[in-house]
């Protein structure tokens, strides 16, 4: 399996183009995979230099409703006219972000592109080929990202907070290895993989996507409970490749345990896991 990432905050040299935002291209045995596509262009600029063509994707999927993974939603749709674009229907939810000002800034997707005949609304559990999966409904339990805390979505003619329904991860089984994909993991990296294990009676192998962790993770002691979370992600026997909403110092705090387990996607990285030298 390769992965090429075609959007992230950062960028691998000068060559790539970074944007805040996520965008995998996944290729598998059988199927070409487009997992969110960022804000804008920038995810169709890098799969241009990186010899990628976006319309041979066959299976496209939104991880959750926040414009920086499927702003570009409608962009893809003109490229590919025939990818399945799975995604949960609260995603078209109208979701926004407090600003210090606490100004809320909409940051949902294009409402209209609901209604697309390429758009297919995925349930808490949906296989989707033999050896693809999408899961939600994930439990907030424990160690959950302070992130979420200026994340709301709009109720009626008020706004609440999110409560992230509208998030859904992704399975990918390969030569009897597991991938487990997030996209921001608002509602926890330990729950996902918690969930995960429920699914699957073990851990994935890798995990690959953003983590939330920028701000650290909720309980008193803010400092104990992030080390608690590193302990868990170490005690998984899990490897991991984060970026994007985890932070550069929460990324060095979980490198000072985890090693050579984690690594960093940037725009232009390409980790082939059909060649050993190339995996974690």
């Amino acid at each position: 399996m390769k992965i090429v990432t075609l959007v992230e905050n950062s960028a691998l040299n000068e060559d790539f183009h970074s944007v805040h935002g996520v965008s995998f291209y996944i290729e598998t045995k059988k199927h070409t995979i487009l997992f969110d596509m960022g804000p804008d262009d920038t995810f169709i600029k890098n799969a241009e230099l990186l010899g990628v063509d976006l319309n041979k994707v066959d299976i496209a999927i939104v991880s959750h409703g926040h414009n920086d993974h499927g702003g570009a939603l409608e962009r893809f749709l003109t490229l590919n006219d025939h990818a399945k674009v799975y995604v949960r229907e609260e995603a078209f939810s109208n979701l926004f972000s407090q600003k210090p000002s606490k100004e809320k800034l909409y940051i949902g997707l294009t409402q209209r592109l609901k209604h697309h005949d390429q758009v297919v609304f995925t349930k808490d559990y949906n296989h989707i080929d033999n050896g693809i999966e999408l899961f939600s409904g994930v439990e907030a339990m424990r160690l959950n990202p302070l992130g979420n805390d200026h994340l709301f979505k709009q109720k009626g003619k008020i706004l609440i907070k999110d409560d992230f329904i509208h998030e859904q991860n992704l399975i990918i089984k390969e030569n009897d290895y597991q991938y487990l994909f997030t996209g921001c993991a608002h509602k926890g990296i330990v729950n996902i993989m918690d969930h995960f294990h429920k699914l699957k009676n073990t851990y994935p192998d890798t995990v690959i996507g953003g983590f939330h962790l920028s701000k650290g993770v909720q309980g008193e002691d803010r400092e104990a409970a992030f080390k608690s979370l590193i302990n868990v992600l170490s005690a998984s026997g899990a490897t991991f490749i984060t970026g994007h909403c985890t932070g550069e110092k929460s990324y060095k705090t979980l490198e000072n345990t985890l090693e050579d387990r984690l690594q960093h996607f940037k725009s232009g990285r390409v980790f082939d896991f059909t060649k050993p030298s190339e995996t974690l």
